[in-house]
């Protein structure tokens, strides 16, 4: 989907919805990697938007993003073919739809169970719903989940 008034493209839009009820993320482990990790601190009752975009003919990583994408470019580059590339970032609140959307679309999803005890946030999973419009491109919302997702078992 064309960008109005540039030559970006817009490829997807990832919402990671942060409930005030969600578990913690476990303790992440360090990770070796080429180029060093972005952490980006998400408060519960927001989310984290993340909006990919990709230049058409005449657009390089230096060409700048369209205002219409409002928020932090937190990569900008080129691929081997000559496509360029821009990650743009932004936390918001919470809107009354993605909180509708935290509370239905884990009622779909069956319980998980688990050994480990839900309470110290050493468990997690999230739920991830893509939807593709012509007017809003395409979305995918990933909700983690929350203690009341999950049933431990005892292990015997």
């Amino acid at each position: 989907m064309r960008l109005e008034g540039s030559n970006w493209l817009h490829a997807v839009e990832i919402a990671f919805l942060i409930g005030e009820n969600v578990l913690p993320m476990p303790e992440m482990k360090e990770v070796k990697a080429a180029r060093p990790a972005l952490k980006v601190e998400v408060p519960p009752g927001h989310k984290l938007v993340l909006n990919i975009l990709y230049g058409s003919e005449g657009v390089n990583h230096d060409t700048a993003v369209p205002q219409l994408i409002m928020g932090s470019v937190l990569l900008q580059l080129t691929l081997r073919d000559g496509i360029a590339v821009a990650v743009v970032a932004r936390v918001l609140r919470l809107s009354d739809q993605d909180r509708h959307n935290m509370l239905e679309m884990p009622k779909a999803a069956p319980k998980l169970t688990t050994v480990r005890p839900v309470s110290r946030g050493n468990v997690g999973a999230e739920l991830i719903n893509f939807t593709a419009t012509e007017t809003g491109g395409n979305v995918i919302t990933v909700i983690p989940l929350s203690p009341e997702n999950f049933v431990q078992r005892v292990q015997v």
